[in-house]
């Protein structure tokens, strides 16, 4: 499914992406703000098993890289690393714009950050 820029930015212009690198403290933080301001979270991590489980190695290949080991994982060059944490970002991102709501299949509702603007 391919949405236009136009619909993604309606959609997402009151939501938060907080992103960065394993144990950088992510879900601390989002856990912080959500409980802070109200916000609705939405944890990729949480999800990733049932993303993976939805998933195709052909048209997901980064979700699908597997890890023999810690060394594997965190031994890679910076920019393999950097590659393969983009292109894994961006496939989970269209599990995230498609997360069931209420057991139906939708967009991800914007957040609650709408409410505190002035």
């Amino acid at each position: 499914m391919i949405f236009q820029d136009n619909v993604i930015k309606e959609y997402l212009k009151n939501v938060y992406f907080i992103t960065g690198t394993p144990c950088g403290g992510k879900t601390t933080v989002s856990r912080a703000l959500a409980e802070k301001y109200g916000f609705e979270l939405f944890d990729v991590d949480e999800r990733f098993d049932e993303h993976k489980k939805m998933s195709n190695p052909l048209f997901q290949p980064a979700m699908n890289t597997y890890f023999n080991s810690a060394d594997e994982f965190f031994g890679r060059t910076v920019e393999e690393y950097k590659n393969w944490l983009l292109n894994n970002t961006r496939e989970q991102l269209e599990f995230v714009l498609l997360a069931p709501k209420n057991g139906s299949l939708s967009l991800v509702r914007p957040s609650l950050a709408a409410r505190l603007k002035p």
